[in-house]
Formats: C-alpha cells, structure tokens, sequence
C-alpha cells in the first residue's frame, strides 16, 4: 500500500513543470532612434507600446509575450533618415538576460544586430528605402537566467509536514502488520 502512495508521490514531485517565457510586460524601456538620439521611454503592456510617424513596435508579442514587432502601418512609410534603433533598459521578467534573438521576419536590407543583458541595438543598410506595409521587423528575444552568484536552495515549508505525514503513515502501516 505505502509503495503506490510513496512512487506516485516521488512522481508527482519530478515532473516537469511548462516554463513561462521570460517576457517584458510591466517593463519601462527605452527606444532610440540612434542618428537622432530620439529616446522615447515606453511602458511595456498588451497591443503596441510605441508608435511614431507611420510605424508601430510591439515589445511583448506573441504566445510567450517574449517577441518584439516592428511594423509599418501603411504601405510607403519611409524608413527616414535611421539606420540604427536600439532598445534599452529592458529588464525580463525573472531576472532573465538577453542572451540572443532569433530573427523570424525582415524587410530591412543587411540587418545586423548586437547586445547585451539588457540592450539590443540593430543596424541595417540604407537606401532610401520604404516598407511596403505590414512587418518591417520580427524575432523573439533569447533569453538566460541572469547570473546571481551562489544561494542557499531554500526549504519549502511544506516538506518538514510532507515527511511527518510520511512517517505517520509508515508507524501506521508497522502496527497494521504486528
């Protein structure tokens, strides 16, 4: 009796969890049109968090909130003067770290990008260009646990009741056969 119990429990207690993807909801970041140092700070929330001229970004799109769009509201919105936008300032739920980003869909010419923790600034050739509507820019941000330095794991409070209930259980079962 007390093996089913204890291996459905020892189960139950390993099975993976489905991990959130870190995201920026709730966040205050920073987007800059580089050449001319135009910061505009946006709180990050559902729908777009910022929109200029004929363009829109969305900081937390997709599924996992972890996604970030670029678009052009209407066909023949020219890209301007900009070859650089940065975001800054982004600080993921969790203590996550940019780690990467995973291009998905462009219209940009010879994009390029690079970052840190918590920036990214992407760089792409220009013509003279002008986007023909829709998605200019889409990619989801990678991210990592952020490095904390060593902790203590700590005790879940529930585990000294977990393992009492289990020695009681067992006391039982030792009377029951004697």
């Amino acid at each position: 009796m007390m093996r089913p119990i204890f291996t459905a429990a020892l189960f139950c207690a390993a099975a993976p969890f489905a991990a959130q993807a870190a995201n920026l909801t709730g966040d205050q970041a920073t987007i800059t049109w580089v050449q001319d140092a135009d910061a505009n700070s946006v709180t990050v929330g559902a729908g777009d968090d910022y929109t200029l001229g004929g363009f829109s970004m969305d900081l937390d799109s997709g599924t996992g909130a972890d996604q970030f769009v670029w678009n052009a509201l209407n066909p023949g919105v020219s890209y301007g003067p900009n070859y650089q936008i940065s975001l800054s300032d982004l600080d993921f739920s969790g203590g996550e770290e940019l780690v990467g980003f995973s291009l998905i869909d462009t219209q940009l010419r010879d994009l390029t990008w690079s970052l840190d923790a918590t920036s990214i600034l992407f760089t792409w050739t220009f013509e003279g260009a002008t986007a023909v509507g829709g998605v200019v820019l889409w990619g989801a941000f990678v991210t990592a646990p952020g490095e904390t330095g060593p902790s203590d794991v700590p005790l879940p409070a529930a585990a000294p009741l977990a393992l009492l209930g289990l020695g009681a259980l067992g006391l039982v079962g030792r009377r029951r056969r004697a």
